[in-house]
Parts: structure tokens; sequence; C-alpha cells
């Protein structure tokens, strides 16, 4: 195991499992699977390796004439080689008006290789807790798979040159929360924590909590773009302080690594992005280890392995699923083709929440 001492703090070889990838086109660039293979063909600077990345298509969720069954079919196509990259479906209920019938038809056609559904209100114009999306998460509780949920701001933001970003009306952290009450035992997590920093952050950290002490909904959070300008991580480490402390106790198993990789200062705004993405698992790290001295390699074991590995691999259905995409390999390509740093990662701050998928 190679050991690297960052700042004063020594780290091991760790796997990863970044919970929020894409590929597929975004505005006028496109990103195929090497555009992944960087990060996980290699380990880090720092000794880890990345052991899975859970990928969904953006162009199914940015085409809206391509539907649920013929956008996620490509996506297993171009996967199908590559077993550390783990399918997501994108859900379009703007398109289905609700129904299901081509995700049944997705899950029989291609079974045991989705382990969870991807949503992006902002994307398909609809409110997080819109009733179109009841019917999705009733189909993910029979599949016993997570959802995982674009949230974005509760608040305007004003950046440092003056200009607002302003509040989300489709994907708020509340909305979500709505939504995930309606369907109690289901496992929905909260993408980007509401909003990446500060009070909207804060709001999501809140909004969390108090699902968790009420105990009506089965919320998680992934922290993808989350403090992306900082490499303190304050919004992260005011998270974790508080799952350590809700009256239910310690929830820190809630709380996901994610990077949104190939975008934002992992490829969509160019550099070294082996670099950046390597820079940003050290730095969430040393804040952890920071804050927490004393429980630091376990809780940064749980956020970057375990707690995505519980979630999605470690039930019955889960682990028949990964077994199966083990053994797919490239006949899955017949089947689906048959179905036809620093500055770079500052300018994150400013993406509109539309940008963060």
């Amino acid at each position: 195991m190679r050991v690297v001492s960052v700042d004063g703090v020594s780290f091991g070889g760790n796997k990863i499992i970044d919970s929020h990838v894409h590929l597929g086109k975004w505005g006028d660039k496109s990103y195929p699977v090497s555009s992944l293979d960087e990060f996980i063909t290699k380990p880090l600077e720092n000794g880890d390796t990345v052991e899975k990345m859970l990928v969904s298509s953006l162009d199914c969720i940015n085409n809206k004439l391509v539907d649920e069954y013929v956008g996620n079919s490509q996506l297993l196509s171009e996967i199908s080689a590559n077993p550390k990259l783990i399918p997501l479906a994108v859900a379009k209920p703007d398109k289905t008006y609700g129904k299901v019938n081509l995700l049944e038809k997705l899950f029989k056609d291609f079974p045991n290789r989705f382990v969870g559904l991807k949503f992006h209100p902002e994307n398909i114009g609809i409110s997080a807790n819109n009733g179109f999306y009841d019917n999705y998460i009733t189909f993910a509780n029979k599949y016993s798979i997570p959802c995982l949920f674009h949230s974005a701001a509760t608040h305007d933001v004003t950046y440092k040159d003056g200009s607002v970003g302003k509040h989300s009306e489709l994907s708020r952290p509340e909305q979500i929360y709505e939504l995930a009450q309606r369907h109690k035992n289901t496992p929905i997590i909260m993408a980007h924590m509401g909003g990446n920093e500060g009070k909207n952050a804060q709001e999501a950290i809140d909004v969390f909590v108090k699902s968790i002490e009420r105990g009506d909904a089965n919320l998680f959070v992934d922290i993808s773009w989350v403090n992306a300008d900082t490499a303190t991580k304050p919004d992260i480490v005011l998270a974790i302080k508080k799952l350590q402390n809700t009256h239910k106790g310690d929830m820190t198993n809630r709380i996901l690594f994610g990077s949104d990789a190939p975008l934002g200062c992992f490829g969509e705004y160019g550099g070294d992005t082996y670099k950046a993405y390597s820079k940003v698992v050290q730095d969430v790290k040393v804040a952890i280890k920071e804050a927490f001295p004393s429980n630091a390699d376990d809780l940064i074991d749980k956020i970057f392995y375990r707690n995505a590995n519980e979630l999605y691999f470690n039930s019955p259905k889960a682990s028949k699923s990964l077994s199966k995409l083990a053994k797919f390999g490239i006949a899955a390509v017949v089947l689906a083709i048959a179905v036809g740093i620093g500055a770079i990662c500052r300018a994150a701050k400013k993406i509109s929440d539309s940008k963060n998928l």
C-alpha cells in the first residue's frame, strides 16, 4: 500500500466509490468513456483507487427527443466493457407523464444492470415534489434501488462580481424532502447538498437532519460541488458534525462522496483533470482529518466508500446485479446496440444550478 503525506497528514491507498458521474454530451462537448478512464485506470496522486463510478447519461438527461429506454440502453452499450462503471437509469417523467412503462421494459430486457435512478428536476422543468415522480419512486422501491436527485439553491446567491444566481424553483431540498416523505422506505439522495455552499448547503443540511430526527423519510446527500472553491470544506464538515449528533445517534452513513465528473474542473473547464480530481479527494480528506482527528479514518472510509457500497451494493438484489455486471461484458454491446484546479475549480461557484448534474 502506498502512503503519501500531505500537509502533515498520512494517507493510505484507500478504495473510493464515486456516486455521481456522467457520460454523454453536455453543451458543445461530448464525454465518452475515455473521459473517466484517467480517474479509474490508475491510483490517484495520494494512492487511493477509484473502484467504482455510478454513471448516468447526459444524453438522456439533456436530449428531450431521447426516451428512457433508448437513452439508458445506449449507456449500457458504452460502458459494457468497463466493470468499474455502474449505471444509473435516467428517469424522464416530463416525457412519460409519470408512467414507468419504458423503465419496466428496460429493467426486463436488461435485468440486474441498473443500480439506481437519476432525476434532474431543473432539466425537465417539473418540481421535485410533483406527483409525476411518485410512480418512479414506487418503481425504485419495487427494485430496491436508490434515487439520485439533483438538488439546488433555496436562496439567491450573490457572487463576488456582484452578479446574482437565482434560487431554484424546482429542486430545493424541501421539495425533495416532501417527495421523500411520501415514500419513506425508499432511499433518496440529494446531490450537491442543496446548492454547493453557505446558507444553501446549510439549508439542505437542516432539511436532511430534520428528516432523520422525524424518521419520516430516507434521505441521503452527496458532496459533489460542495465547497468547490475552498480547500477547507466548511459545509461538509458542518454536515458531518450534525450527522454525528442527531437524536437518533451517529448518522454519518447518510453522506456520500461524488464528483460530477467529467464536468467542472474534471473536464468541462479543461486543465489537468487527473490532478483536479486528486486534489478534491485530498482536500476533503484533509478537512476531515483536521476537524475529526480521533475518528477521521473511519469517517473517510465511510464517506468515500462504505456508505455507497452499503446503499447500492450490499442488498441481495444489489449483489446479484453486481455479479451480473461482471459476467455481462461485451455481450451487452450487442444487445444494447440492437436497440438503436485552483482558478478552474473556483469557476464552479458561478455555475448555474442547471449546469450541476
